[in-house]
């Protein structure tokens, strides 16, 4: 009898209310940022900066912002990064979209894999003939950039992982390499 009581009690204290369901899988804050803007009993402080965003293939869009995170009182302990927002429009409904940061110290790799995957695609392979190549690189935050390239055509598809629905697909040479200039001006307006 004594277990049962202590459970139950531990049941009410646990949910919000009495006779809620729990949620059924609450994701952890993968990158700094989120970790950092998830803190309570702290005066947070977020400074947004413009970057140019990329217009892809069937109308979808990729939005940027720099971000500056610190909590007053602590203005030399800031966070820094990157949010991204990929909006992908649907026939007869409302746009989906998703939003994910990239944390600082992921914005160069994050440019160096993009000339990675531009380089890579554009050279040979091993074997004649190859069907299709597909290159691909993932933040902390679940940003996954795929470029896949079919005979002598690529294409970067720009994808949450844990939400592989909203797909921007990116087919034109410039607007790869103003994704590249955008990452890199972000680091910039930022560092």
């Amino acid at each position: 009898m004594k277990n049962r009581t202590l459970l139950l009690l531990a049941m009410c204290f646990a949910w919000p209310a009495f006779g809620q369901y729990p949620p059924l899988w609450i994701p952890r804050p993968a990158t700094k940022l989120e970790i950092f803007a998830a803190r309570t009993n702290a005066v947070l402080t977020t400074e947004n900066y413009f970057v140019p965003g990329i217009s892809g293939d069937d109308g979808c869009r990729v939005r940027f912002q720099a971000i500056i995170m610190y909590e007053s009182g602590r203005e030399a302990q800031k966070v820094r990064g990157l949010k991204v927002e990929i909006v992908v429009p649907q026939q007869n409904k409302e746009e989906q979209n998703v939003i994910l940061y990239v944390d600082f110290e992921e914005l160069e790799p994050l440019s160096r894999a993009i000339t990675t995957m531009l380089d890579v695609t554009q050279r040979g392979t091993a074997l004649p003939n190859p069907i299709a190549k597909e290159v691909s690189y993932t933040t902390t935050g679940g940003l996954t950039l795929a470029m896949v390239q079919r005979n002598k055509e690529r294409q970067l598809l720009l994808t949450h992982s844990s939400q592989p629905g909203i797909i921007c697909a990116v087919s034109q040479s410039r607007t790869i390499t103003d994704l590249k200039t955008s990452i890199e001006t972000a680091m910039q307006e930022i560092r």
